[in-house]
Formats: structure tokens, sequence, C-alpha cells
């Protein structure tokens, strides 16, 4: 360790902890690891990383990814992930909110991942005075500006503004993440939820589909004349750790039209913006066996869901 002098930054700090102390990292790999981190090398825009904000981060890390600094995926997920648990849910949802409107076009599926993470393992919803997490969520942005101009997004006007609610053309309900003055239309549209017990504690009941939970959720405020009312997100007091790769597929019910092969979907219908949060929601899906495959769900994890061992890889 003599060899290198320690440039003093949050990734020496990071390179030490996690990565030597944690045998993740060998001496050779450490050493270089110092060297290129030195104010001569990288250092400066190591610099700019622990500064910047989220949309700014991610790009950094991509730079610093693509100049071989050793560790730079792990130390750019390690401040994400610091910043998370740093905030409250809901002050780190409004931030990715705020964000994702001005990162750049490859980062637009972190941003995804990371909304939806944040809803469905750190935030409840509360529909008057019965409460639900989150079990099913789907992704729906149109941003011309960032080159994602998905063709599946409404556009309805109030998908403009940031966490309102919107009642879609669909019948269902989503969560708004648009910006206006970037002209970006965003929505998460509620697919399914579990019923929690006032307390928030799990039941084994889930509701599945968009239009059967809003009924749900309207039928939970009870009378007109002096009824609960509220639509709120709250953070969950237990909440649940999320998996280390999202179990996601694609949405649901899209068409695309055999006649329009140049069809502006195509890029997108396929895209595995669908996002399915535990086991006991996927147990009581139609089809639960090619989505295990599809998760790549481990043998366990399959049997767990299934009640049985499948044959061999769905189609």
């Amino acid at each position: 360790m003599t060899e290198a002098a320690l440039p003093s930054s949050e990734y020496t700090h990071f390179l030490y902890t996690e990565c030597w102390l944690k045998g993740q990292a060998t001496l050779p790999q450490l050493l270089e690891a110092l060297r290129l981190a030195q104010p001569t090398g990288l250092g400066p825009l190591l610099d700019n990383h622990t500064q910047a904000d989220l949309s700014n981060q991610l790009a950094i890390t991509r730079e610093l990814v693509e100049q071989g600094l050793p560790f730079a995926r792990q130390f750019g997920n390690h401040r994400i992930a610091h910043d998370r648990h740093r905030d409250s849910a809901l002050s780190w949802l409004t931030y990715l909110v705020r964000q994702i409107n001005h990162s750049r076009p490859e980062d637009l599926d972190a941003f995804f991942v990371e909304m939806t993470a944040t809803l469905q393992h750190r935030l409840l919803l509360r529909a008057g005075s019965s409460l639900f997490r989150l079990t099913e969520l789907e992704i729906y942005y149109h941003s011309p500006s960032q080159e994602h101009p998905d063709p599946y997004v409404h556009q309805g006007e109030e998908q403009l503004q940031p966490l309102h609610w919107y009642f879609n053309q669909a019948s269902s309900l989503d969560l708004t993440f648009g910006d206006s003055q970037a002209g970006s239309y965003g929505g998460i549209l509620l697919r399914g939820a579990q019923r929690l017990t006032p307390d928030g504690l799990p039941t084994g009941t889930y509701i599945s589909g968009p239009i059967l939970l809003t009924r749900a959720l309207v039928a939970s405020w009870g009378s007109a004349l002096g009824g609960d009312t509220s639509l709120v997100l709250e953070a969950n007091p237990q909440p649940v750790p999320a998996p280390s790769q999202p179990w996601r597929s694609a949405r649901v019910g899209l068409r695309l039209h055999p006649e329009k092969t140049e069809h502006p979907g195509a890029p997108y219908i396929d895209r595995p913006y669908r996002f399915i949060a535990n086991e006991g929601y996927l147990t009581q899906l139609k089809n639960k066996e090619k989505l295990c495959f599809e998760f790549e769900l481990d043998e366990a994890t399959t049997h767990r869901v299934l009640g049985y061992k499948p044959k061999g890889k769905v189609a």
C-alpha cells in the first residue's frame, strides 16, 4: 500500500471498505484503482461525481466505466444506495420524478427501475382507511427530446404534471411523472396490489388488473356523505428489500397492427416496462409459469410460486 499515495475521496473510502475489506478486490486491482483516482488522472471526474445530482451521476459513472476505472459501476450503485437511504421514501420518489426529465436517454431505464422499486418496496397506498402495497406497475413515458417517443402513452394533459393521480382513457389509474416545460408525458399504471391490515401487515388477498384495482380503491372510500376519500402514498414502516434484479416483462394488452410494418410502437411494444413485486402476487397470475422463466427465477423460487417443478422452458 505504500506504493500508492492515497487520494482523499469518497471513492478511496469505498475501495477500502466495500472492495478491499470485503475481499472483492485484489491488491493489484486496488493499486491500479488508486493510481487512476489521482488528481492527475480521473480524480477530477470522481470529484464531479460526488457533487453531481443523480441525472449527472449516472452519466459520469458511464464515463468512468469507459475510462477503465476499476469498480466504477459498483461505486455508482453504492452512491445511489447511500442517497436512497438518506432520504425518506417520499422525498426520494419526488427527487426521482424531478430528475428523470433531465436525464440522458440511456439512463431512463435506471430511473424506471428506481421509481417502481420505491413504490413497491418502500411506500404504501392509503385509500380512505384501507392500506395497499403496490405489487404490479407499468411505466409509460413519452419524451421525444430524450429519444423516448413511446406511442402507447395517452399524452393526457394530466400526464405533464409530477405526482398527480390520472384517471386514464383505459378507465384505470396512473401516478403521473411528466414535466410540462420539458414536454414529457409520464404515467405509472397501477395494475395490482396486496391488501394490508390497518396496522400495515400483509394479508393473502391480492387484486390483479388495473380496472379491478381502481374499483377497489374507490370502494375503500365508503359513504359519499361522510367517507374518507383520500388517496395518498405514505412511507412503509416496514420496507421490503427490493430484489437485486427487478421482476419485469412486457406491458399487458398492447397491440401492434400487422399492416403497419413501420408502426412507431415496434421498438416499444416488447420493452420490459411491467414490474412485479413479490412471489405471493406472482403466484395468482394466470401466466405465472411463463413469467418464472422470463424472470429467470431459481428452481426453489419457481417451485414455491408454481407448486410444482416445470418440465422445461415455456415458449
